[in-house]
């Protein structure tokens, strides 16, 4: 029994090989237009906690690191008083302090408070040899942090907001800028997108 090869059966395995490669170039496709989220698993129903010094810190800002430039969905909860969570919702420059300064530099004060949030978020996220736990975690004290700040966007309601005792980040945010470490600390800056 010889079996010739003929056209119709080359094009058919063509045709087959060229299903196949458009089935998974269809299946990266989709995967790449999802919206990335933390966490991963059910972020659009379940919170999750993030305190200074764990695995979930670490993978935050892993997650973070990974999708600059994208726009993620964001539900944590950063609770005060289960770990070293610093917010910091005061304005840096006292009103004596913003007068002393030359015009043109409060010029440049009053441009960057039109665009970033006042408050931001330091959690830290690990400690090295030389650290001394009965004091708080700092860079003096041998630990490097993640500090977010954020970016106002009037058009969306994704922030970080106090609610029940705790800081919320929820909603959609675009990953601005990741960068570090520098003293210390690795940099975060998020602006709320509205939703998909």
């Amino acid at each position: 029994m010889s079996k010739k090869v003929t056209f119709t059966s080359i094009m058919t395995a063509i045709g087959t090989v060229a299903s196949v490669l458009a089935c998974i170039y269809a299946i990266k496709a989709y995967e790449s237009t999802k919206t990335p989220t933390f966490p991963l698993d059910d972020a659009y129903t379940n919170s999750i906690e993030i305190s200074s010094l764990t695995k979930n810190a670490n993978r935050f800002e892993d997650f973070l690191e990974a999708h600059v430039g994208r726009v993620v969905y964001l539900n944590v909860y950063f609770d005060p008083d289960s770990g070293f969570i610093d917010v910091d919702e005061e304005p840096e420059l006292s009103p004596e302090e913003y007068e002393s300064y030359d015009k043109e530099t409060r010029e440049a004060i009053d441009q960057q408070n039109e665009t970033l949030d006042p408050e931001s978020l330091t959690i830290w996220t690990e400690c090295y040899d030389g650290f001394d736990k009965k004091q708080r975690p700092s860079v003096e004290n041998h630990c490097t942090g993640l500090t977010i700040s954020f970016l106002k966007n009037p058009g969306s309601y994704s922030s970080l907001e106090w609610f029940r005792g705790g800081y919320y980040l929820k909603g959609y945010f675009q990953v601005v800028l990741h960068r570090g470490p520098y003293q210390g600390f690795r940099v975060a800056t998020l602006r709320g997108e509205s939703a998909r």
